[in-house]
């Protein structure tokens, strides 16, 4: 993300559904979205986030994401294991300290550590969907102010990041970004939500193109105008009239982005009187092609090398169900203070239920690369690509295998 030119590599779970994640709160959705993102670019499962840097990049107001939560907003945050002097708005000598827990930013990692997302999942032969459930935030490290601001570290789920279903797409940050509020100046949420799924849709449909799986007869570039609707969050509106007009300004104004280059019919059906949308598809520029996925995913990819071992702030102890639950959770020692940072005098035992979950995804992730699916995914690759990402998952399989033996 070292420019707006930046093409990030995310998981087409996200790209297809965007809207699950307005789920959380009514202002969190848009704040989670970009943490994810910020996340995939990195492309680690140990993630820094330093909230100067990240406000500038991603269009934040610092002050936004740093005001003070509600009582019932606090209450969540104490529930999920948060210590309660750090949710303190002033510190010990009684002076205002707003780069601490009480803060909308810390209140959305929360609902991320705790919560899961819910996304929809088609079995290859059968008509019906099917849901899974993954927290997005596996454990919340580092929540600190620092001289260059307040530093937030975690550990991401590879399952929701790393896309356990093997599949990764393209998001072009630029034209993410450049989806702005024209009143205000502010992201506008909607047309951005529908960059996401008009670019995996875009990037699906030239994948069929490319390999030849679209049938004789068939329009492939047909869209559910009722999902489209949802990912614009424009159900709300009784008159299918004047949401249908809504969505219409939104798609002519997102689909003329370099990335996205299609130009929609919407119309209204007169025989079902139902909404239809289609696309007329044109040649993407050559900055626009789609990059294919370059490393493995975060399954397979260790935390950074030469980081200091902390004691977690947050950390799953139990997780119960999965419709939203609070998980429960074992808090950071209460004797640290909101300006400490705790640090073991040694490594910290490696816990044998995370070594067996980290196994059973590296299992997953080498069935997949072995399936059929998973050498479509790279058929557009050099092959010696493939027999790399298949040793390494091979070779992490056996690393977790050894250690759990020895345990």
């Amino acid at each position: 993300m070292q420019s707006e030119e930046a093409k990030i590599r995310i998981s087409s779970n996200l790209l297809r559904e965007p809207q699950v994640l307005d789920n959380l709160c009514p202002t969190g959705g848009s704040i989670a979205r970009n943490i994810l993102i910020w996340a995939s670019w990195k492309n680690t499962l140990r993630v820094q986030l330093n909230l100067p840097d990240f406000c500038a990049r991603m269009g934040y107001d610092r002050r936004h994401l740093l005001r003070a939560l509600t009582d019932d907003q606090k209450e969540l945050m104490l529930a999920a294991g948060w210590p309660p002097e750090m949710l303190e708005r002033r510190d010990k000598e009684g002076k205002l300290n707003i780069e601490n827990g009480n803060s909308l930013i810390a209140y959305v990692l929360t609902l991320m550590f705790s919560r899961t997302l819910p996304f929809k999942h088609r079995s290859k032969n059968s008509r019906h969907l099917h849901f899974y459930n993954k927290v997005m935030i596996r454990e919340l490290l580092v929540f600190e102010k620092r001289k260059k601001g307040t530093c937030i570290e975690f550990l991401v789920s590879e399952e929701v990041i790393g896309q356990a279903r093997g599949a990764f797409q393209t998001i072009h940050l630029r034209d993410y970004l450049s989806l702005v509020n024209e009143k205000n100046g502010k992201a506008d949420d909607a047309a951005q939500r529908l960059y996401m799924r008009l670019l995996w849709k875009r990037q699906y449909w030239d994948y069929l193109d490319r390999e030849g799986k679209i049938e004789k007869g068939t329009n492939p570039s047909v869209d559910y105008y009722d999902e489209l609707l949802a990912v614009a969050g424009l159900e709300k509106y009784a008159q299918a009239s004047l949401a249908a007009h809504k969505l219409g300004k939104l798609l002519l104004r997102v689909s003329k982005l370099d990335s996205i280059k299609m130009t929609p019919n919407l119309k209204l059906n007169h025989a079902t009187s139902c909404y239809e949308v289609s696309w007329r598809r044109e040649k993407l520029p050559a900055a626009a092609q789609q990059d294919q996925p370059t490393e493995f995913p975060f399954a397979v990819v260790a935390p950074n090398k030469g980081a200091k071992p902390t004691e977690p702030l947050l950390t799953h102890s139990a997780f119960r169900g999965s419709k939203g639950e609070v998980a429960t959770t074992t808090a950071r020692s209460p004797a640290a203070t909101p300006k400490q940072r705790v640090v073991a005098t040694a490594p910290p035992k490696v816990n044998r239920e995370k070594l067996l979950n980290e196994h059973a995804d590296t299992s997953n992730s080498v069935q997949f690369l072995l399936s059929e699916k998973g050498q479509d995914a790279y058929a557009s690759m050099p092959p010696e690509k493939y027999q790399q990402d298949v040793a390494a998952a091979k070779a992490r399989l056996q690393q977790l295998t050894q250690q759990l033996e020895m345990r």
